[in-house]
């Protein structure tokens, strides 16, 4: 934040930045509109304006502003860096793009429009150019701790965990107290079963930013991984302050008490499953448990499962998501209850099958599904939006295999948008099943 071309009252200059600097967003903002009205061929409040916007959300505006800023002054490369981060912000990934490009025209060395660049391309799934971009940022800036940090993701992405490992180490001995390379370390850490190790990345990292939610919920994981359950899953509750939903699924502000292990008896409790289909159907064991202590629950599920969970006695009322909730007493998240149940490996509820489908539709399936096969039901894609869904997900064309062994029948138990691919397999492969098609 400063000024570009021609002088303006530092004085007004000096209360815009203070007011900014202090959270005051609306004085600061009233103080560079004042300096841009009186000096509209001025790129520099122009600009200062636009960071004020940006910060406060008003993407729309901010980009506009930005526009007069280049219009001012279409050869400073710092003004087109800030008009792509801005339109990063809003989601419009290609245009940001245009822009870093622009200014890294006008300044070929510019380290962090290097930097911005790659990010841009990554999570537009241009993961080996923007690797590229990541290491001209660090020809011009060697010590430049976020861009190896950045490095290290685009790394991972490629699976170079070695690599990876060596930005982000990096990353930590330029910038001691970057909690993010920390975390991401410890991810990477963990995903090559190093827990030990893992566990002491994301341990420095809280003890840099105790409130670092990603860093809590990644050190749960893996205490969980390690079978300490009694430490993993209080801190698995930092999930519940996660502010992206595709993260971890579904957040909710309720007004009623939680339920944390204290006695249902009598008590209606709302339950809600918050994260994937296959989540649902291991912690849904939980609510039996919960009826079983004189719990009337209430489920609300995806609606995939609602019929297969409502065909098993033992939970009250299931929901799919988005019906109306009755009125209940206590509430808690799906992969909560194990913490209130204080479940420990020794602990783990085992009560053999407690899902049933409903026995009407088991005979319809039986004449359609008639065993003169050997039946294999496949699913080969989950979330994309998943964090770790590069290691999980495989192409149908993977499995189609399977298909060509005689007496074999693949049967699609797909969701999603993926589910299609099973319509179109390659040749001389047959997969039963379409994306509308429920087998429970």
């Amino acid at each position: 934040m400063g000024s570009h071309g021609k002088p303006v009252s530092q004085e007004l200059l000096r209360q815009a930045v203070a007011r900014f600097r202090a959270g005051d967003l609306p004085g600061a903002e009233r103080i560079f509109r004042q300096l841009a009205g009186e000096r509209p061929r001025d790129p520099g409040p122009w600009n200062n304006l636009a960071i004020v916007l940006r910060a406060g959300g008003r993407l729309d505006e901010a980009v506009v502003a930005y526009h007069k800023a280049i219009e001012a002054n279409r050869s400073d490369p710092r003004i087109h860096h800030n008009l792509g981060n801005a339109l990063l912000d809003r989601g419009d990934h290609d245009l940001a793009i245009a822009s870093y490009r622009t200014s890294l025209g006008l300044d070929p060395s510019y380290a962090e429009a290097h930097n911005s660049l790659g990010y841009a391309l990554q999570i537009s799934g241009h993961v080996e150019d923007a690797e590229v971009s990541y290491r001209r940022a660090l020809v011009s800036r060697p010590d430049y701790a976020e861009a190896f940090n950045n490095l290290g993701n685009a790394l991972r992405l490629q699976n170079r965990v070695e690599e990876a490992i060596a930005c982000y180490e990096r990353a930590v001995a330029l910038k001691p107290t970057y909690a993010n390379a920390l975390n991401n370390l410890g991810v990477i850490l963990a995903e090559s079963h190093r827990l030990e190790e893992a566990l002491r990345a994301y341990g420095r990292a809280i003890v840099i930013d105790p409130d670092f939610v990603a860093a809590r919920c990644n050190r749960a994981t893996a205490l969980l991984l390690r079978g300490d359950l009694a430490a993993g899953w209080p801190e698995y509750e930092w999930r519940l302050k996660v502010q992206d939903d595709s993260v971890l699924g579904q957040r909710r502000t309720l007004v009623q008490p939680r339920w944390s292990g204290q006695d249902p008896a009598g008590k209606r409790v709302f339950v809600y499953a918050e994260q994937g289909l296959g989540d649902t159907l291991q912690f849904v064991r939980y609510c039996f448990m919960l009826s079983a202590r004189g719990a009337r629950v209430v489920l609300e599920c995806q609606p995939e499962l609602a019929r297969l969970i409502r065909a098993t006695p033992g939970i009250e009322t299931v929901l799919s998501r988005g019906e109306p909730v009755p009125e209940f007493d206590l509430h808690a998240a799906l992969l909560s209850l194990p913490l209130g149940f204080e479940t420990t490996v020794r602990a783990i509820p085992s009560p053999g099958p407690y899902l049933q489908a409903d026995p009407g539709r088991q005979v319809a399936w039986a004449e359609r599904v008639a065993p003169t096969h050997f039946r294999v039901g496949i699913a080969w894609a989950g979330r994309p939006d998943n964090p770790s869904d590069r290691r999980r997900s495989v192409s149908l064309s993977t499995l189609e295999p399977l298909a060509r062994i005689a007496g074999v029948k693949l049967y699609s138990l797909q969701k999603g948008d993926r589910s299609r691919e099973a319509a179109s397999p390659r040749e001389g492969v047959e997969i039963v099943g379409s994306p509308t098609t429920i087998w429970w």
